[in-house]
């Protein structure tokens, strides 16, 4: 009974077999996890560093406008731009933070006029929805002040689909070195139940039994043929010690 009861615990999650199918599974989850967080932080590093070059490259335009035409041309460029771009976000303001130009209702408070990079959000005036934007901000002429922006929608859409792919690929590998684990264990466990089916066959006394040698010539096989090398001069020697045993009994 005890023996049969070891033999059934045996089976259970504390199995060589559950260990290496883990062990697989969870190597794979490490691997994938770290290349998946490399790549986002990637990504979105990139992502960052592109919508700050546009929103450099906009404020050259604004500022030649200005330069060219004064106020009533820099105001006149804004409102272009407002319409031609839905993900860029414009504001010409006076002192007193009331729009002039541009796609936003109010001066943000919190933006700087130092024209230091910074991460507001705001509502657009056209849509009347919160939105969320990187963007500089400069005085212009002492009395207005101009903001120039980007939305982070589509970047923010992208992460966001960059993550369910992740999830998507994390979860597929896991499965996959799940089952690989499962069946490079299923080899495993039947070459070494080879050997656990000639030992319990000596153990009871069948003295010829011999470990099954498969084709391929693997490390298993060799291992195989050494120990049937080691079983057959056990045998012998038993052999030998049962003749010289007869003969001193008669």
């Amino acid at each position: 009974m005890a023996r049969s009861r070891g033999t059934k615990k045996g089976r259970g999650i504390g199995t060589l077999s559950a260990r290496v199918i883990g062990l697989s599974a969870l190597m794979t989850l490490a691997i994938i996890t770290a290349a998946f967080t490399l790549t986002y932080l990637s990504a979105t590093r990139i992502l960052e560093q592109e919508t700050a070059e546009v929103v450099e490259a906009e404020l050259r335009g604004l500022v030649g406008s200005f330069e060219s035409g004064g106020p009533a041309e820099l105001a006149e460029a804004i409102r272009q731009r407002s319409r031609e771009d839905a993900d860029a976000v414009y504001l010409l303001a006076n002192a007193q933070g009331r729009a002039i130009a541009g796609n936003l209702r109010d001066w943000p408070v919190t933006a700087p006029l130092d024209g230091s990079w910074v991460n507001l959000r705001l509502i657009r005036a056209s849509t009347g929805r919160q939105i969320e934007i990187g963007a500089r901000a400069f005085p212009v002429q002492g009395n207005m002040r101009l903001l120039v922006g980007r939305d982070f929608r589509a970047q923010r859409g992208f992460e966001a689909a960059l993550v369910e792919a992740g999830a998507v690929a994390l979860l597929t590998a896991v499965l996959l070195a799940g089952a690989s684990g499962y069946i490079l264990n299923r080899i495993v466990m039947s070459r070494i139940g080879d050997i656990d089916h000639a030992a319990r066959a000596i153990v009871a006394g069948d003295l010829s039994t011999r470990i099954p040698v498969r084709s391929g010539g693997d490390e298993y096989s060799h291992l195989a043929v050494t120990l049937n090398e080691m079983l057959e001069r056990i045998e012998l020697l038993v052999v030998e010690l049962r003749t010289v045993t007869d003969s001193l009994s008669h």
